[in-house]
């Protein structure tokens, strides 16, 4: 919930949202059986309403109310709540000069070898009192973590302005089946999402393992089944006009087995993943297609460990330090993210 409130005060605040892009937006999610018949989407149903999340609802009535009377007979149920929707792109360009505002320095550079070889020469570099790995699939390298993937994901992105089709202003979303064993197979999935006053996002797709970024209505069955499949759902789509000079973005979610990696190097392990005593680097990866909203929660997190981790290294090494300095690593956004 903390992403959740945090990004919800920033579309509250008129001047807050025009910069940062976000936007609360009524979003409902379709399902082909009872939400009762499904223990997980039910319980987390229950959770959305005893969370603060805003404006939750739960029936049968959502589909006929969002989608209209007759439609979709094989849709058996739906909730729906208020959702930030974030235009990401204008979002990062706030974020970052937001961090460099509050004296964030930004460097780029390659970095090939694991974080825990060359931790004290990024410390004594930088000068640094601790490292943050956010690096996404690039943790591969820099944890040597093999629990890390690709997940390909692509979405189309059309004029929403109203001109070649009726403006969309809610997010309409048919998730996708995760107890289908397939889990590439993304056929039943629908993901249709106003990302800004003017762009409307078409989708999606799920293909773990793939690396390839050059998809495209041309050269993919894949795209083009999967506007098919949106037109199917929401026939007033079937007028909708790509945005000319970008009508197709792909990316890579950075999903991890096992979940998120949020934790110090220098803790205990039961596992293969490589630590050291005494190390000062946070590891903070592998948030899949939940990075922004994971984000802030995350954040709060890694800031309390660096904490903690400092103050011990203090009383044992430096006891007249008082100020600390983090060096955070990421990867491009282009790259590993959509």
């Amino acid at each position: 919930m903390v992403s959740y409130n945090i990004f919800s005060q920033m579309a509250e605040d008129p001047e807050l949202a025009r910069a940062t892009g976000v936007r609360m937006r009524v979003a409902t999610f379709f399902f082909q059986k009872p939400i009762s018949e499904d223990p997980e989407t039910y319980n987390k149903v229950q959770e959305l309403k005893n969370s603060g999340v805003k404006c939750v609802r739960h029936g049968f009535e959502l589909i006929e109310e969002e989608l209209g009377r007759g439609a979709h007979s094989e849709l058996k149920d739906a909730y729906q709540h208020l959702a930030p929707v974030i235009d990401t792109d204008q979002y990062m360009v706030w974020l970052t000069g937001r961090v460099v505002s509050l004296g964030a320095e930004l460097r780029h550079a390659e970095i090939t070898h694991r974080l825990l070889d060359i931790e004290a020469d990024l410390l004594h570099q930088f000068k640094a009192d601790a490292i943050v790995n956010c690096t996404g699939l690039g943790a591969m390298v820099t944890a040597a973590d093999d629990n890390v993937y690709p997940l390909r994901g692509c979405l189309i992105r059309v004029k929403n302005d109203g001109f070649s089709m009726p403006k969309v202003t809610k997010a309409l979303c048919v998730p996708h089946d995760d107890s289908k064993a397939d889990m590439g197979n993304s056929e039943d999935l629908v993901f249709i999402v106003p990302r800004s006053e003017k762009v409307l996002l078409l989708g999606g797709s799920v293909e773990p393992h793939e690396w390839g970024l050059d998809l495209n209505l041309d050269n993919s069955a894949l795209v083009r089944t999967m506007l098919d499949r949106c037109v199917n759902f929401l026939p007033a789509l079937k007028n909708a006009e790509l945005i000319d000079d970008f009508p197709v973005a792909v990316g890579l979610r950075p999903f991890r087995k096992g979940n998120v990696r949020l934790g110090a190097a220098g803790g205990s392990s039961n596992n293969k993943l490589s630590i050291r005593a005494g190390s000062r680097i946070v590891h903070n990866y592998g948030h899949g297609g939940s990075g922004f909203t994971l984000s802030h929660g995350c954040a709060e997190e890694v800031v309390q460990i660096v904490q903690r981790m400092l103050e011990s290294h203090r009383d044992t090494h430096c006891d007249s330090c008082t100020q600390s300095t983090m060096l955070g690593v990421q990867v491009e956004s282009q790259r590993y993210s959509m």
